[in-house]
């Protein structure tokens, strides 16, 4: 619409340079290619989860929740707690082909035991966007012999402090870590951060016009292979 491309534009620049490259690279790259997950799938039965740690006061949930307005317009963002049951989190993963489920406060050590383990066969599973399967029936059928399939199909975003120790869970994401750059750095960041917060609504422009581009022109898995 008239305007936005001024408005974008002041959006962008703030966002390229209130973080480091390396950083907003990796979260731009794999937030864009959340729109071509199911196309990752056909293709290469695959696609990583993204995640981000860093210390507290990093700024690790702020950028990850403004970010995520590229999916969401006039909405606010929305994030689980793994405080949730894992069958929670699995019908929340199960909504979506390409709207990130996004998983902030992970911290193993705080965690019922089992808890830890079962979250973390559920992302390996997301990874191949494999269907899991429960008993106990459900509200269409109430035999308790009768079974439920799940598929995980979203793709999904875990937030920590720690990096996850687990090699199997390593291999399969993008490994985003942010950490507090020197007080005159932090400063010019912070005020160009609040500058893309405050317009960050606008990311939506950008997601719609990425996810038309896609269904309009009828993107294949065969052209994707070819041009990945």
């Amino acid at each position: 619409e008239e305007g936005n491309k001024d408005t974008l534009r002041d959006l962008l620049t703030n966002l390229f340079r209130c973080q480091k490259p390396d950083m907003l690279g990796s979260m731009l790259g794999w937030m864009t290619a959340c729109y071509y997950k199911p196309l990752f799938q056909k293709a290469y039965n695959q696609f990583p989860l993204m995640h981000i740690n860093g210390l507290a006061g990093s700024g690790k949930s702020q950028m990850s929740s403004t970010m995520s307005h590229f999916f969401y317009y006039n909405q606010e963002p929305k994030t689980v707690s793994p405080t949730s049951t894992v069958f929670a989190l699995s019908q929340f993963a199960s909504g979506t082909d390409s709207v990130p489920m996004v998983v902030d406060e992970y911290k193993p050590h705080e965690m019922a035991p089992g808890v830890h383990d079962r979250l973390k066969l559920m992302f390996r599973d997301a990874y191949n966007a494999r269907d899991v399967q429960r008993g106990g029936g459900n509200r269409d059928n109430d035999n308790y012999r009768a079974l439920t399939t799940t598929t995980l199909c979203a793709p999904i975003m875990f937030i920590a402090e720690a990096i996850e120790e687990e090699t199997a869970l390593m291999e399969r994401v993008v490994l985003v870590t942010m950490s507090s750059p020197p007080p005159a750095v932090k400063n010019r960041f912070a005020s160009r951060f609040m500058a893309f917060q405050a317009k960050a609504k606008n990311l939506a422009i950008l997601g719609k016009y990425i996810a038309s581009r896609l269904v309009l022109t009828g993107f294949t898995a065969e052209q994707m292979k070819a041009e990945f």
